[in-house]
């Protein structure tokens, strides 16, 4: 029986959510998206995460 390598892609989608402070709607955009971009502030937020969506997709089959 032939062996095949398959190629997976997984995509996991979480949500969370913190506070800030900033002078409007705007601004407060503007900061959550740069924390959220800075891996040390972003480890810093202690956000809860929690998994809304897992999915997999099959990109290659080959045999080997």
């Amino acid at each position: 029986m032939p062996k095949f390598n398959i190629v997976v892609s997984r995509t996991l989608e979480y949500s969370g959510d913190f506070e800030i402070s900033a002078k409007d709607e705007e601004a407060a955009q503007e900061k959550a998206e740069a924390l959220l971009n800075d891996d040390e502030q972003l480890l810093k937020l202690k956000i809860d995460w929690q998994l809304e969506e897992e999915t997999h997709e099959i990109l290659e089959v080959n045999e080997e």
